[in-house]
């Protein structure tokens, strides 16, 4: 009984892993594919916030400079579409890609004193950009890859300063597109014949933007901005 039953497992397996083999053998190793995907980003970076206003009971001008931290999570989706080539075990990728999610890294700052709720916000919703992939095959269906590439994401800089106790500070509303260095790293492996899981990290290096305010005094707010964005996905890629 136990031969007859570790033959048939044998042969069980022999059929799997021909399958396995034919599968492998027949998919698509050059072409178009699309995807999409689900995670976590997370919005980190530095605020620089200068301040320059007229303090009436002193008839004198006055500068204030308050440093703080950029600081969100949220969940986030990408698409994306690309062209792949296999040429053996090295895997080469040209990719398109759509971020979308909700980001906003807001502080409160008592600047005037007795609790004045004045705030600094730093807000982002979707980005837009492109990759290439370079990866290598540890086996039949699974491959590592890098991923180097660039975002450009609108920024919403919001401070809210001029209140009754405060008159003079003037206020920042402005929209900055930033284009950033996206490098990252993921895995890759193969489900069926068309169809592959991908877990993916990469990480959005903006450059510091400067947001300037000012009145006809001579009242002036600016407010620079370094924003990093790690995002953390896993999703389905689909080769056409």
């Amino acid at each position: 009984m136990t031969q007859k039953f570790l033959g048939k497992a044998a042969v069980l397996a022999g059929v799997v892993a021909l399958s396995s083999t034919s599968i492998q053998a027949n998919a698509p190793k050059t072409g178009i594919y699309a995807g999409a995907a689900v995670g976590l980003a997370s919005l980190t970076g530095k605020n620089n916030l200068t301040i320059t206003r007229l303090v009436p009971a002193l008839a004198v001008s006055a500068t204030q400079v308050y440093n703080t931290n950029i600081s969100d999570k949220n969940i986030t989706g990408d698409v994306f579409l690309g062209y792949g080539k296999r040429i053996k075990c090295v895997w080469l990728a040209i990719e398109a890609l759509g971020s979308l999610t909700s980001l906003n890294s807001k502080d409160v700052l008592d600047i005037s004193g007795e609790n004045t709720q004045q705030s600094l916000s730093i807000k982002t919703t979707y980005a837009w950009g492109g990759a290439i992939n370079l990866g290598y095959f540890i086996n039949t269906h699974s491959k590592l890859y890098l991923k180097l590439g660039l975002e450009t994401r609108r920024f919403r800089t919001v401070f809210n300063g001029a209140n009754v106790d405060d008159p003079n500070i003037v206020n920042v509303n402005q929209k900055k597109n930033s284009t950033a260095f996206v490098p990252g790293v993921g895995l890759e492996t193969d489900l069926c014949e068309r169809l592959s899981l991908r877990g993916e990290y990469r990480v959005a290096l903006h450059q510091t933007k400067t947001n300037t305010a000012s009145d006809a005094t001579a009242d002036v707010t600016t407010i620079k901005v370094k924003p990093t964005i790690h995002y953390f996905n896993v999703g389905f890629t689909f080769r056409f």
